[in-house]
C-alpha cells in the first residue's frame, strides 16, 4: 500500500474485489440483529429500523470510510494543476483510513471464540502473534509510504538512496521493485519492534525521522504488551504444573523452617 502509486496495477486489482465484498457486507449489517442488554440479560433485537440506527450510531462511518475508493480518486485528479498542491499525496496518506476496516477483527475474533474448541490460552497466544504479525505488516507499510510522501523528484535523501552504491550491477534496483522494497521494511519494522538495533537503514529526512519516531513508540508498546501477555498466558497453561510446583515449594519451605534432617526430606 504504501510504495504504490495511484493506478490499475495487481494490487489494485486485488483490492477491488475485496471492496466489492466489504461494500456487501456493509449493505448486510443493515439486515443483521444484534444483542441488546435489558433489565432481564441479553436480548436479540431483530426489528430492521432498530438494526439501522444502531448500526449507523456504531459501525457504519468506520465501514465506510474503509471502503472509499482513494485510488480512483487519484486517478481522476492526476493533472498539473492537481500536483502543484499535493492533493495526490493526501489522496495517497488516506489510503491508510483502508486500514480501519481490520477494526472489524474484533467482531470476528469474538464469533471465532464462541465455535472453536481449542483453549482460551491457545487462542490468546494465536490472537497475540496474529497482532503482532499484522502490526508488523502495517508499520512496514508506513515506513515505505515515506518513498511516496518524498519523491525523488523532491531531491531529498530517502533511506532507500543507501542500497544505490550496493546494486550498481544488479538490474532490478530496490527502489523500483515493490517487493524488494517491501522486504528492506519488513526487515527494518522486525529489527526495530525486537530492540535489535538499527544497521543499514535509518531515517535520511525529516519526514522519514517523524514516522519513525511514531514507529517506535507504536513498537515499544506492542512489543512489551505481546511479551506480557505471552509470557503470561504461557505460565498458566499447565493449572496443575503450576499449583504442583507451588505446594512443592510450600513443603521445602516448611522443611526448612521446622529443620527437618536431610534424611527426612527424601
Amino acid at each position: 500500500m504504501g510504495q504504490l502509486r495511484p493506478g490499475f496495477g495487481r494490487c489494485e486489482a486485488l483490492e477491488d474485489p475485496q471492496d466489492a465484498v466489504f461494500t456487501v457486507d456493509l449493505c448486510l449489517q443493515f439486515f443483521v440483529a444484534y444483542q441488546q442488554n435489558t433489565d432481564f440479560g441479553y436480548a436479540w433485537v431483530n426489528s430492521h429500523a432498530a438494526i439501522a440506527r444502531h448500526y449507523a450510531r456504531t459501525w457504519f462511518f468506520t465501514d465506510l470510510l474503509s471502503i472509499v475508493p482513494f485510488d480512483l480518486l487519484g486517478l481522476l485528479m492526476q493533472s498539473d494543476r492537481v500536483r502543484n498542491f499535493n492533493a495526490l499525496k493526501i489522496l495517497r496518506l488516506l489510503k491508510v483510513l483502508k486500514m480501519l476496516r481490520m477494526l472489524r477483527a474484533s467482531r470476528v475474533m469474538h464469533r471465532m471464540e464462541v465455535g472453536m474448541s481449542i483453549t482460551y490460552a491457545s487462542f490468546n497466544l494465536l490472537r497475540f502473534f496474529t497482532w503482532l504479525g499484522l502490526l508488523t505488516h502495517w508499520l512496514a507499510c508506513l515506513w515505505c509510504l515515506t518513498l511516496v510522501i518524498v519523491e525523488e523528484s523532491d531531491g531529498v535523501p530517502r533511506w532507500v538512496d543507501g542500497f544505490a552504491e550496493n546494486e550498481e550491477k544488479v538490474a532490478t534496483k530496490t527502489k523500483d521493485t515493490p517487493w524488494k522494497l517491501y522486504v528492506q521494511s519488513i526487515y527494518f519494522v522486525t529489527y526495530t519492534i525486537t530492540s535489535v538495533g538499527y544497521g543499514d537503514i535509518g531515517p535520511k529526512n525529516i519526514v522519514e525521522t517523524m514516522v519513525l519516531t511514531w514507529i517506535c513508540v507504536v513498537a515499544g508498546l506492542a512489543w512489551t504488551l505481546v511479551l506480557g501477555e505471552a509470557c503470561s498466558t504461557i505460565s498458566n497453561m499447565k493449572p496443575d504444573h503450576v499449583a504442583f510446583h507451588s505446594t512443592m515449594d510450600d513443603l521445602n519451605r516448611m522443611m526448612q523452617d521446622r529443620l527437618v534432617a536431610p534424611r527426612l526430606k527424601l
